[in-house]
């Protein structure tokens, strides 16, 4: 056989190999993909091994469906019709966390489907680079792992919004049409913080294999590099061997740069979807806790079942926004690992001249990419911004609660 037809079926078979690796990354994603697919939410589409925007046509799908929730739920709410139970009239102040929360995803399929389908692209591709060069797709269990933690959050997320709802139900004796819209919206929402949640921990899963690879080269003094031996599976099932691969130190400062230009990237997708999350929670509580206390001070109609549920769902709101602020700071801690392991090999006057100097180096670009997540360069989305969260609402209540004492 020719020299240039080996040469063409080696290279057919390793881009075969990672067209196979890149739909195994895809598919950690599942099925929360494809449920906000069906919502409306395209963020790519993938046509055969490749991840391309999403098509006029999806682009059409998304707007007509979301517009379509939204216009059901305004009318049937405005007009209540009711599924189970007796209609209620409606309050336009009562149900303004309702409208912020379709006001969201409206906003945030549009922006999804038509704005940040490049960047949702770019993250994968970033994300699929970075597992190639530090060889984590070629181990068979690295994707079925994190796809059988998507499978376990996505199935918390329907267990926890069923007993969410019909405690609702329950306690209102009355299921209404715009309320079955609410519910499929709610449900959205924590999707795009499934999301979130898989991107900024494949983020910090890559961060820990780094600063496993950093105390190899911290502890081999006169060598920068790591030596593996891989063996991977293709799709056949079969072990393919793959070659011995060094990683160097300037090779580990390059993926970190990736790491924080992927997070960057990350960060402006979600902005609008973090802050609304934010918006919404703030507005239920108060919002809720208000037109609590008017009806306890004049109409006397509230009882124990309703103040339960509103506990309730004023803690859901809070456990989402501590959601977003536990994955951030693990991305924040192991950054800080890896901040201390670069340090710890620069203060080593073992190592040779210039091992220290490419530390040095890493070090500057540790220091210029924070992988801190922020809302539109407001504030930081870190353990702290729980306590702040909590800070406000509490002010507010006391605030709400003085002046109705006035009213």
């Amino acid at each position: 056989m020719d020299t240039k037809d080996v040469q063409s079926e080696n290279d057919g078979e390793t881009s075969k190999a990672e067209d196979y690796r890149f739909r195994r990354l895809i598919e950690t994603f599942r099925p929360g993909l494809a449920i906000e697919s069906f919502l409306g939410i395209f963020r790519f589409k993938l046509e055969g091994d490749d991840l391309v925007p999403p098509s006029k046509l999806c682009k059409f799908i998304s707007f007509v469906t979301s517009t379509f929730i939204v216009a059901m739920f305004i009318v049937f709410r405005v007009f209540p019709t009711a599924v189970i139970g007796e209609p209620y009239e409606f309050d336009a102040f009562k149900e303004f966390p309702c409208f912020v929360i379709f006001c969201q995803y409206w906003i945030a399929c549009l922006l999804t489907t038509s704005v940040y389908n490049d960047s949702n692209i770019k993250v994968m591709t970033e994300i699929c680079h970075m597992d190639t060069v530090m060889h984590l797709n070629v181990v068979d269990d690295f994707y079925k792992k994190a796809h059988r933690e998507t499978i376990v959050i996505f199935v918390i997320l329907m267990v926890a919004h069923s007993i969410l709802d019909f405690c609702d139900i329950y306690s209102d004796g009355i299921l209404t049409v715009s309320g079955i819209m609410l519910i499929i919206v709610y449900f959205c929402q924590d999707l795009g913080l499934l999301a979130f949640y898989k991107l900024i921990s494949m983020l910090q899963a890559r961060l820990e294999t780094l600063n496993v690879y950093l105390k190899h080269v911290r502890g081999e003094q006169a060598n920068n590099s790591i030596i593996s031996n891989i063996e991977e599976k293709n799709e056949t099932g079969k072990n393919m061997k793959v070659n011995r691969v060094s990683i160097k130190l300037n090779d580990l400062a390059f993926l970190y740069d990736k790491i924080g230009e992927t997070c960057a990237l990350i960060n402006d997708v979600f902005n609008f979807q973090i802050f609304m999350i934010l918006v919404s929670a703030f507005t239920y509580i108060i919002v809720t806790i208000w037109s609590t206390l008017y009806r306890v001070r004049y109409d006397k109609e509230e009882d124990t079942g309703n103040l339960t549920r509103i506990v309730i769902w004023s803690g859901r709101c809070i456990c989402t926004v501590s959601v977003l602020c536990y994955i951030c700071e693990k991305l924040i801690s192991t950054r800080n690992d890896t901040k201390i392991l670069v340090n710890d090999i620069i203060m080593d006057y073992d190592q040779p001249r210039q091992i220290r100097l490419q530390a040095k180096a890493f070090m500057e670009l540790i220091e210029a990419w924070t992988l801190n997540i922020s809302v539109y360069d407001m504030f930081f989305v870190d353990i702290t911004l729980i306590l702040k969260f909590i800070s406000v609402a509490t002010t507010y209540l006391i605030v709400i609660i003085q002046i109705s004492h006035f009213i």
